[in-house]
């Protein structure tokens, strides 16, 4: 007997295949980020970012107590500050024990999935002509196996493009050319609609290359008049090679990456720390 989640997300694909045969293109993305996320709350980061407006009072005990991230003034009594929760810094005042993780979170659930993940990619990810990986997806140098390939049935692949040439720099950054002419690329950040194929190319020549940019934002919020305005920024673009993976050095030439070693110190108190 199926597990009911399984079946919750069986009828959550199903219903984004219909939306995309139907040509209801927002509807079937909506389907996608319910069942991108719905594992995803259950490992929901503690360390939590909260916003709140408060008085003058308020607002003293929030720059002393608590791991102050910016604040402004509303009015001559009233601010709104952000700050983070759930912090060595915010936990001090109320005791080294005291912790308030998230209502609905479930890490050993989040867990356990990706974990099945990892090992229903492991075939895939370990074969010498894996160029990129991420959750779900596979850029291989040879073709699968056609039993193993569908655009309608869960849990096998589904053909996106045949690459002529790319480049996979990490998750979510990479641009690619199809046989058919197709151009894909992929950026995270608030500069993502300024890189250029160029781009990847400068990068792939120094990994460690970062150059600054000017990014217009349509709609901030003037929090001392509550209007929204236009806001140019300087932003800094380039590879975070150590997020997840450090890199490995041949000759001086980046051949590959590795995990990062993580010690598990969670027996030490109730919080668990992580140590790079």
């Amino acid at each position: 007997m199926e597990s009911p989640f399984k079946v919750f997300v069986s009828s959550l694909f199903e219903s984004r295949l219909e939306a995309r045969k139907d040509g209801n293109e927002a509807l079937a993305y909506v389907y996608k980020i319910l069942m991108n996320s719905l594992y995803g709350g259950f490992g929901i980061n503690p360390k939590s970012t909260i916003t709140e407006i408060c008085d003058d009072n308020r607002f003293k005990h929030l720059i002393r107590n608590s791991e102050f991230i910016s604040s402004d003034m509303l009015s001559k009594n009233n601010y709104i500050v952000t700050y983070h929760s759930n912090t060595e810094h915010s936990n001090s005042e109320m005791g080294s024990d005291y912790w308030n993780p998230p209502k609905n979170s479930a890490v050993q659930l989040a867990a356990a999935i990706t974990a099945s993940a990892r090992i229903h990619m492991y075939p895939y990810i370990s074969r010498e002509d894996c160029y990129y990986t991420d959750t779900d997806s596979v850029v291989l140098g040879q073709p699968l196996p056609e039993d193993v390939i569908s655009s309608s049935v869960l849990g096998k692949f589904k053909l996106e493009d045949r690459i002529m040439k790319g480049y996979f720099f990490a998750q979510k950054s990479y641009f690619y050319s199809t046989i058919d002419g197709k151009e894909v690329r992929k950026f995270k950040g608030p500069a993502k609609n300024l890189i250029f194929p160029e781009w990847f190319v400068s990068q792939y020549a120094d990994p460690s290359r970062t150059e600054q940019v000017l990014v217009s934002s349509n709609f901030r919020v003037d929090w001392h008049t509550l209007n929204i305005i236009k806001k140019d920024t300087l932003v800094r673009i380039g590879l975070k090679l150590v997020s997840k993976r450090m890199p490995v050095y041949h000759c001086d030439l980046w051949v590959d990456t590795e995990p990062i070693e993580v010690t598990d110190l969670s027996c030490l108190n109730n919080v668990g720390k992580r140590r790079i």
